[in-house]
């Protein structure tokens, strides 16, 4: 059996920071989760994963540094680090097309987590469809890069999800934006949001090369709300939580959450 990838971005060791502490217990706990499922599943005729922290290679860090050619040295720093993560994400699932994505403070709470990711992943390679986070937020649905679920298929979305990044984060690409004032506060944030976020750039892609995962696995239906409200998450749907969706009370650890909610 092979073992397929279940990869986080550990941007220039991210995690080793004191910031990041709540991010490296979820991770911490995500590579645990997935070496005892695959002790479970040891006996079965089943691929096994492997957990990988990703950094950026070579080739995309020269891009990035390039100050003739990149938009990151104009960003807010806390814009800059995140583009550079996505462009890491989308290239590793160009080269490794039947791996699974998760964000850092994105967490698998135990064995059924794991049995939904092993399923959509076995959905994703036999329909050849790849799949990205569905997203709640003020009743709509967005495809999003949170979590992200290869097929294996070499003709895949991610190819054009690091293409259209790429390509928007030149600065001929900037200066070609026609900004109106209104929603943001100046172009930079504008062209941000609307052009190089993780939900911006697959909504103008083919929707034919890819599916939602449902929200309710992982997330709640409503944004920027206190993790201890019941009323905005499907309790009986979680088996992990992408936790940057919580806005008011800050990030829990995952065993708090869990307790709290009474979820195991």
């Amino acid at each position: 059996m092979c073992k397929r990838k279940i990869f986080t971005v550990n941007l220039y060791d991210y995690l080793s920071l004191d910031k990041a502490k709540v991010c490296k217990d979820y991770q911490d706990h995500n590579k645990d989760v997935i070496n005892m499922y695959n002790n479970v599943i040891a006996a079965k005729d089943e691929d096994r994963w492997e957990y990988v922290p990703v950094d950026i290679d070579d080739e995309l860090d020269n891009f990035c540094k390039d100050s003739s050619l990149s938009l990151l040295e104009d960003m807010p720093v806390k814009y800059k680090y995140q583009m550079i993560s996505d462009l890491v994400r989308y290239k590793y699932m160009v080269e490794n097309p039947d791996s699974i994505y998760i964000d850092t403070d994105l967490c698998i709470f135990g064995h059924l987590g794991m049995e939904v990711l092993n399923a959509m992943s076995k959905s994703a390679r036999k329909s050849e469809t790849d799949l990205l986070a569905g997203e709640m937020n003020k009743n709509r649905l967005f495809p999003c890069n949170w979590l992200m679920i290869g097929s294996g298929k070499p003709d895949n979305i991610f190819i054009d999800m690091y293409n259209l990044l790429k390509d928007r984060m030149l600065l001929s690409s900037y200066e070609e934006y026609k900004f109106t004032e209104g929603k943001w506060d100046n172009k930079m944030e504008s062209y941000i949001w609307e052009k190089l976020w993780g939900y911006a750039i697959p909504r103008e892609l083919k929707t034919s090369k890819f599916s939602l995962i449902p929200y309710e696995y992982f997330q709640g239906c409503e944004w920027n709300k206190d993790w201890k409200d019941d009323s905005i998450m499907k309790k009986f749907r979680l088996v992990g939580c992408h936790f940057f969706g919580f806005g008011e009370g800050g990030r829990p650890n995952w065993t708090e959450f869990v307790n709290y909610h009474n979820l195991v």
